[in-house]
């Protein structure tokens, strides 16, 4: 089963994103504070999900923090966001993907799916 690390601050998003990946057949581990790359590198996931509007320093710290850490560069990270530069966010952090908010839900499925097939 693959396993999906989803960080937000909200818990309504968690408890979605959640349901909805969960009955696709993939982990989630759902996590709605920032922590430390050691964490992610614990878990070791297949996809990284990762709000722009997480607290202080944000999803755009937590990705680049993770895609400059040597363990966890090659894990693919999906920066989503209300922002209307979330490419250009996406682009300084090193985000692999951007999804922007309010997303459909058949959109995230099909682009997790795409990014991180389940066989």
């Amino acid at each position: 089963m693959k396993t999906i690390l989803l960080f937000d601050s909200d818990e309504d998003v968690i408890a979605v994103i959640t349901t909805i990946l969960d009955s696709e057949g993939y982990n989630v581990v759902a996590i709605n504070h920032t922590v430390a790359t050691s964490e992610v590198e614990r878990i070791h996931p297949d996809l990284i999900l990762v709000d722009d509007y997480l607290y202080e320093d944000g999803g755009e710290k937590l990705c680049s923090l993770i895609k400059h850490n040597y363990k966890t560069k090659n894990i693919p990270v999906v920066l989503f966001s209300t922002s209307f530069n979330i490419k250009r966010i996406a682009a300084k952090c090193g985000a692999d993907y951007t999804i922007e908010k309010p997303f459909d839900i058949d959109y995230l499925i099909d682009n997790i799916k795409t990014i991180s097939p389940i066989n």
